[in-house]
């Protein structure tokens, strides 16, 4: 398994980039998100319509 370039930890949750823009010609990024159990994620939310 390919180590990670950047882990960012919100609380307890983690999200483990592995590819990135400069990995796939800025096409599209890979990350594994990590909620540990009885942890829950926070909803998504958006201020544009």
């Amino acid at each position: 398994m390919q180590e990670p370039k950047e882990i960012i930890h919100v609380g307890a949750l983690e999200l483990r980039f592995l590819l990135d823009g400069d990995d796939t010609n800025q096409r599209l990024v890979v990350f594994e998100f990590s909620v540990p159990p009885g942890q829950r994620c926070p909803p998504h939310t958006t201020t544009k319509r």
